[in-house]
Parts: C-alpha cells; structure tokens; sequence
C-alpha cells in the first residue's frame, strides 16, 4: 500500500514540478538568448542597409548634380576583355569586408530612432508560449 501514500505521491509530484520548472525554464532563457541574438542581427543589417542607401542616394545627388553642371553624356566605362563591366567599377570603402559605410560607427547607441521605436513595440507586443513555441524552429532551420 505505499503506492498510495499520499505523503510519498506529493514530495514525488514536487519533485517532478521542480525539474519540469528548472527545465523548462532553462529552453526559455535559452530562446530568449537566441532571439535576442537574431534581433541584433536583424538591426546591424538594417544598419548597414541604410548606410548603403545613404550612400547611393548622395552618389545619385552628385551625378544629377554634376550632370546638370555638364550637359556632355557621360563616358562609358570600358570593359576589359572577356570581363563583365561590373569589373571595372571600382568597390566603395562601404563594400570593404569589416567597413562599415560612412558616417556609421557600428556603435549599437547609433541605432536610429525609427528602429529604436519598432524593437520597443515588437517587445512589448504579447505572445503567448503556445504561439512562441509552435513556430519553433524557424522553417528552413
């Protein structure tokens, strides 16, 4: 009949609501870890996104800019033989592997208020375990 003591069958549910807690509470943590770590890479490309349009959009001012100043068409740029044309154009320092586009820092303080406003609301958006968890892992994964 120790089956059925009742003493035995609580200190064994306790036990069993401890680990199921620790556990569960350890894939949580670890969640929020991993999507904290997308989100910041989300905002470092986003980053460097619009770096990239700020410096087409000033490249794009310059030409009409000087166009304007020089009714002339403009040379085209030669190919070299056997290439593609696209080799001839010379990189920005943006493109550079480990250059960020200019007039960025990198610093995560320089994120700009636009982006800063979407995290907060994403963040403050409720969503429940069940709605977290069943789209884990993201498809493709």
């Amino acid at each position: 009949m120790a089956a059925f003591d009742p003493a035995a069958r609580l200190r064994r549910l306790e036990q069993q609501l401890e680990a199921f807690e620790r556990l569960h509470g350890d894939e949580l943590r670890e969640l929020q870890r991993r999507l904290e770590a997308y989100q910041r890479l989300q905002e470092d490309e986003v980053r460097l996104l619009r770096g990239e349009i700020a410096d087409l959009r000033a490249a794009l001012l310059a030409a009409e800019s000087a166009a304007s100043a020089d009714p002339s068409p403009p040379a085209p740029v030669p190919a070299e033989p056997g290439g593609s044309s696209a080799a001839a154009v010379p990189r920005s320092a943006a493109s550079e592997p480990g250059q960020l586009p200019a007039g960025r820092s990198g610093d995560p303080a320089a994120t700009p208020p636009e982006i800063e406003t979407d995290v907060r609301s994403s963040r403050q958006q409720a969503i429940s375990r069940r709605e977290l968890l069943g789209r884990w892992p993201p498809s493709g994964a």
